[in-house]
């Protein structure tokens, strides 16, 4: 379709997309997409965008079950303007997705969905360089690291803050703010799952499994798991997939 815009150039086009119902309950998918030619004089007033000497854009308007929270995820860390250094990546995807309604080619959604998701990790991936601070998602990612290593052994939440290089205050307002949950209640999380995997997984007793993942004692091992799961470590061994 051609744009009907004040100084959006003739050639400019652009394409619009009704999802299935299963789209919307799985994928992200596009709403509108195009490739527009701006003349000098265009202005964006939402946004106090404008050009003297004309730009072109590439453009995608979006939705999906994930939309909103990685949507929220970015522009918390970036802004709602913000540019790469390579935005080859990026601009590659949306092409791709502009080229399937440019040839009429068949829509596949899932792959629509592929090429979004693609687009929006370049951008959760990408960590701007700025002087003199400090990244917060670096720092839950390292302590994630740590923890993921060092999960069955005592982690005190010193060790963990003196790692990334804060103080523990800070640190556990950091961690809860890009992960959700604090470092111990992550430390659990952590030590559960595995748990939860070796009952399913190997013929290890209780005791090994539970001094393997970190807790103390076998008794304080399975009051958490009964309370985190409902049942008992040896119930929930004892339980067929998907129960």
């Amino acid at each position: 379709m051609k744009s009907c815009e004040e100084f959006v150039a003739p050639e400019s086009d652009y394409f619009v997309y009704a999802p299935s119902k299963l789209a919307q309950t799985m994928f992200l998918y596009p709403l509108q997409c195009g490739l527009f030619s701006y003349e000098p004089g265009y202005s964006l007033r939402r946004d106090s965008y404008s050009t003297s000497a004309g730009w072109e854009c590439l453009w995608c308007h979006f939705d999906g079950i994930t939309a909103r929270a990685c949507y929220e995820n970015i522009v918390n860390r970036l802004g709602n303007v913000f540019t790469m250094p390579d935005p080859y990546p990026v601009l590659s995807k949306l092409t791709a997705i502009l080229k399937i309604f440019y040839t009429g080619a068949v829509v596949r959604e899932p792959l629509f969905s592929k090429y979004l998701n693609d687009i929006l990790t370049e951008f959760m991936l990408y960590l701007p360089s700025r002087p003199n601070t400090v990244n917060d998602t670096n720092i839950a990612e390292k302590a994630i690291t740590y923890i993921n290593e060092h999960f069955a052994e005592h982690i005190r939440i010193e060790t963990l803050a003196s790692y990334v290089g804060l103080s523990p205050y800070h640190f556990i307002r950091t961690f809860k703010k890009e992960t959700g949950f604090t470092p111990h209640q992550y430390i659990v999380n952590t030590r559960m799952a595995t748990a939860q995997y070796l009952l399913k997984n190997t013929k290890l007793s209780i005791k090994d499994i539970c001094y393997n993942t970190g807790f103390s004692c076998e008794s304080v091992f399975c009051s958490a798991f009964k309370q985190r799961l409902g049942m008992t470590p040896t119930q929930y061994r004892c339980t067929p997939f998907g129960s």
